[in-house]
């Protein structure tokens, strides 16, 4: 679990520092995935506000996304739940190892409703 002591072992100063960001994937299961997420997130944020910076979720990603409701039933509600966070990444797709939406599959599809979700705010929105 992070704690201040661990954090403030790598934090290289409030004069340094406009963002904190956390990188977050899930590797093992979805209640483990969940569980550090919120944790790690709620230090953050707290940590960020204390400290008057922005924090963002600034990796993040299931490989190939077995479990294609993932999007809008375990990441959403992450995002939703940390009010402090400035913006959230999904990872990138590469030759054979898919962190984001798939076009065309099931993946790609269920992704739409994390897209279409009115919380949610993408680049081409922002004109």
């Amino acid at each position: 679990a992070m704690t201040e002591e661990k954090f403030l072992q790598w934090y290289p100063g409030d004069e340094r520092i406009d963002l904190i960001g956390l990188d977050a994937y899930q590797w093992g299961t979805e209640e483990d995935f969940v569980h550090q997420t919120n944790a790690d997130l709620d230090f953050l944020c707290a940590f960020a506000a204390d400290h008057h910076k922005l924090v963002a979720l600034t990796e993040c990603g299931f490989i190939d996304v077995p479990d294609p409701t993932w999007w809008h039933r375990v990441l959403l509600p992450i995002i939703q739940s940390h009010n402090g966070l400035s913006y959230a990444l999904v990872w990138r797709n590469a030759d054979k190892e898919h962190f984001g939406p798939v076009p065309n599959t099931d993946n790609g599809r269920e992704f739409l409703h994390f897209y279409n979700d009115p919380q949610t705010l993408f680049l081409n929105e922002c004109q």
